[in-house]
This record gives C-alpha cells, sequence and structure tokens, in this order.
C-alpha cells in the first residue's frame, strides 16, 4: 500500500530553534565547534547489555553498535554517549529575524531537519515544530517517499550523520571520563545528564586527545529508579549510584516496572 509523499518547505518561522528539543545530538566536530563559540554542550548517557539489541521504549534510541564496552563494578555493559547542544532556552545561533548566524557551518542535524535522523524511530510530522502551512506544498521537497522510505539523497546524509556519530563513540567517552564523568542511566529506565562549563569540557576534549594510550578503564555506575531494576543490576555485580557527589547531573526518569516514575 503507498500512501502520497510527505512534502516540506520551510517558512522561516524559526519554530524549531525554539527550545522544544532541549538538546540536539552533535558530532564531536560539531561539539567542539559549538564550544569555542562559547556555547554549552550537555552530556546524556544510558547504559545498556553488553550484548544483544536494545528493548523496545523510552530513551535515547541509539543503535547498539554505537555503544562502547565499559565496566560497572563486576558487570560488562556498553555506554552510549550523545553530546547535545542545550537548547533548553532556544538556539543562541537564532537571530531577532529568525535567520541562523552559523547558516553555512550548522550542525547536520538542522541540516537534515525535518527529517528523521534517528535510525529507530519513525517520521512523524505532529513531532515537528514546523507550523501546518510548511507541510505538503505542491513544490515542496520530498522528506517521505510514497513507500516510507526517505529519498535517496536525505537517506544518505542521514546515514553519513549517523555513521559519524557511531565513529566518535569511544572518543566521546575518553572524554566523559577525562571530565571525571562515569554515571549513566540505564536504557528504558532514565537518563543522566552532565552540563559542564564549556572551558571544563574543551579542556578534556584536549586531555582525551593527547593521550597517547588509552586511560586506566574506570567502574561506571548506573542510577536508576524502581526496586526491582536495581535489585537486578545488583545481582549482576553492577556499581549502583549512591548520592555519592559524583560529577553534578540530572538524573531524567523514563519508567520503572512499579510505575513510579519518581527518581531515586
Amino acid at each position: 500500500m503507498t500512501r502520497p509523499p510527505i512534502r516540506f518547505n520551510c517558512v522561516g518561522c524559526g519554530d524549531c530553534c525554539r527550545g522544544r528539543h532541549g538538546f540536539m545530538s552533535l558530532t564531536l566536530a560539531e561539539t567542539v565547534a559549538w564550544l569555542r563559540r562559547g556555547q554549552r554542550v550537555a552530556v546524556l548517557l544510558e547504559a545498556f547489555p553488553a550484548s544483544g539489541e536494545q528493548e523496545a521504549g523510552p530513551g535515547l534510541q541509539l543503535p547498539v553498535d554505537y555503544g562502547v564496552e565499559v565496566r560497572s563494578g563486576g558487570m560488562g555493559l556498553r555506554i552510549a554517549p550523545v553530546f547535545g547542544a542545550d537548547l533548553q532556552a532556544g538556539c543562541p545561533n537564532l537571530a531577532d529575524d529568525n535567520a541562523c548566524r552559523i547558516y553555512d557551518d550548522r550542525p547536520a542535524v538542522c541540516r537534515l531537519y525535518p527529517a528523521q535522523t534517528h535510525p529507530l524511530s519513525v517520521f512523524r510530522m505532529d513531532t515537528r515544530a514546523c507550523p501546518p502551512e510548511a507541510w505538503n506544498p505542491p513544490a515542496g521537497v520530498i522528506l517521505v517517499e510514497e513507500d516510507g522510505r526517505m529519498p535517496p539523497g536525505i537517506q544518505a546524509m542521514v546515514e553519513a550523520f549517523q555513521g559519524e556519530l557511531g565513529r566518535d563513540a569511544a572518543a566521546k567517552v575518553a572524554i566523559c571520563e577525562a571530565l571525571g564523568v562515569h554515571l549513566a542511566g540505564w536504557r528504558g529506565n532514565g537518563i543522566v545528564i552532565h552540563i559542564p562549563s564549556v572551558q571544563d569540557f574543551l579542556d578534556a576534549i584536549a586531555q582525551a586527545g593527547a593521550r597517547t594510550e588509552g586511560p586506566a578503564p574506570l567502574s561506571w555506575a548506573l542510577r536508576v529508579v524502581g526496586a526491582e531494576l536495581a535489585a537486578k543490576l545488583a545481582d549482576a555485580d553492577a556499581q549502583l549510584y549512591a548520592g555519592d557527589g559524583r560529577a553534578a547531573h540530572v538524573f531524567m526518569p523514563m519508567a520503572t516496572s512499579s510505575g513510579d516514575p519518581r527518581a531515586s
């Protein structure tokens, strides 16, 4: 069964730049450029099992092959770090006339928007910030073909972006450890968010890049909500967060087996 293609034409409203996304995923090169403009980047961290596919559910929805193998106590797991431009108060590069001040150097997500860039998500117009008049004009750019696929040109751009994120993963974990950040949430349960200062982030990138050999392995801690999951991870000899003052962070719970959404 085929459906009409989904077309899009940007109307220049600037709504996509005004904080509706919270954090925007950046490659490592984009992270450096963002920080050098004095703009904040957050580190969003989830962990998942060292082997096997991730379970479906809320979260960052990154492919398993993005993960870097680390240890949490006696448990092996994977960490898939996301470096996200902090857009909670809106994009700092948006001018009063809705023009982008860094248009020629804007990140890949901006270039692709509103196309779907998450490989495990399905495109939906109602999740986009764009107004109704931007959708399906006769001369608009096709974002989704009649068969539900992205056009080859957009697909190639998305794959290039996702490929760079995958290649960056190990370097991003090393940067996290140079920042003293080794606390993560658990896939589908919660996300740990760290927002270092711009200078601390730049210093950690330089420190990680200057190493001639890998750093000593760190034990990553996990912060979760829900007694059942905590007990399961403890039985696997994982190191659980104990409110020990590890680098300042925000914990955003997603769900628990008991349905209790409160952070522990």
